[in-house]
């Protein structure tokens, strides 16, 4: 997080000029107007005086040093004109294209440039990679016995798994996608697919363009996929029902989200704490116990004034809980996991639609065939009779 000249770490180097500059003593003072696009310094700038400096145009970065000798630059972004202690050894980098800015100091004052051992810049926040394009994006439900021949193309390919398992082969490999794991297959990688456990599998695929330089660690392995991510996901299949302005662009948004967390996923195994484990274990004691309750009552018209009282807990507690945790409301997690239970219901064969409706506590056939249509872009009945399909 950058710095500010407004900013209580600034006090050390100066302080927030409040006096208007042009109602200074031209006769007393001297103004030099520097207007810079060179994004690295080679040189610091010392006056033996208090220096006053004033941003006119752009974003403008004061870096300082109290020694030329000190091997770290302070960094602050300009707020306001300030002024800065005599001696200090300062220098303006543009974070814009170009900033212009005034140097204003009394007359007397004597200046000394001092040559910095190497030049110095600033990074800047810019991404690494794009996604480009997303191609096709689709959800497939599959038997036991299905059989893809596979393919090999130029763009890459996310497959998803939420329920059963999907055998793949990578270039001559094989591996089990499980429940709640993912596979990306780069570009040209030749990829088969085949469902040999006894039960239906059901998967996400999405195929995209993608610029980056590595990806080498995100292929030719599996990721299990946490409550974060699988909340970016379910985010993604929410904006792909909804007609609204900028939708594409935010579903590109949360694929790259998905993406960046994939290519930090070996840090975070390593190096992520939670910052109060006693607190953090609570926490995740209680959403499991809460969640685990969820799904063991959801063939009843489940409320959420029951579940605190079931608890002890507050309804502001329960919605910051899973607010904080799983990242969705209660009422929403309650109805998806209907949704989901009702998936394997109708995967199970054992009931009919309208008995499923009314098994899992829907109004009607109506509401739940609306509501299952919204989440998964296919009426139940659909849903039942392309489990089978093509396999």
């Amino acid at each position: 997080m950058y710095k500010k000249t407004t900013g209580p770490q600034f006090t050390q180097y100066g302080s927030i000029y409040e006096i208007d500059t042009n109602l200074l003593n031209m006769d007393t003072y001297t103004v030099t107007t520097v207007e810079t696009t060179i994004k690295d310094l080679s040189e610091l700038h010392q006056y033996n005086d208090e220096v006053i400096i004033k941003c006119i145009d752009g974003i403008a970065m004061l870096c300082i040093k109290e020694h030329n000798s000190d091997p770290i630059m302070q960094q602050f972004v300009m707020h306001r004109t300030v002024k800065l202690h005599p001696n200090l050894y300062f220098n303006i980098i543009p974070m814009t294209n170009k900033t212009t800015y005034e140097v204003i100091h009394k007359k007397h004052a004597k200046k000394r440039v001092a040559p910095l051992s190497k030049p110095y810049g600033i990074t800047h926040i810019k991404t690494s990679f794009h996604i480009d394009e997303i191609f096709s994006f689709y959800y497939s439900v599959k038997g036991t016995g299905y059989y893809f021949d596979g393919e090999q193309h130029e763009y890459f390919e996310l497959t998803y798994v939420d329920n059963g398992s999907l055998n793949v082969e990578v270039e001559g490999k094989n591996y089990e996608i499980n429940e709640y794991e993912l596979m990306i297959f780069g570009p040209n990688q030749f990829h088969r697919q085949k469902v040999t456990a006894n039960k239906p599998c059901s998967y996400l695929t999405i195929m995209f363009n993608m610029s980056i330089e590595h990806y080498q660690s995100l292929i030719n392995r599996k990721f299990k996929i946490k409550r974060e991510l699988l909340s970016t996901l379910n985010k993604f299949v929410d904006e792909s029902n909804i007609d609204l302005p900028y939708r594409e662009d935010l579903m590109i948004s949360l694929l790259k989200v998905l993406i960046i967390n994939l290519l930090q996923y070996d840090f975070h195994l390593k190096e992520q704490k939670p910052t109060s484990p006693i607190n953090q274990h609570f926490e995740n004691e209680m959403v499991n116990e809460i969640i685990n309750y969820i799904d063991s009552h959801l063939y009843e018209p489940l409320s959420i004034a029951e579940i605190c009282h079931h608890f002890s807990i507050s309804r502001s507690s329960l919605q910051n809980l899973f607010k904080d945790n799983i990242k969705i409301a209660p009422k929403k997690y309650i109805n998806e996991a209907k949704l989901k239970k009702s998936r394997i219901l109708i995967r199970e064969n054992k009931h009919n639609i309208s008995e499923i409706s009314s098994m899992l506590g829907f109004n009607s056939i109506h509401y739940f065939s609306r509501k299952f249509t919204q989440r998964y872009k296919v009426t139940p009945s659909y849903y039942a009779k392309s489990i089978y399909k093509d396999n």
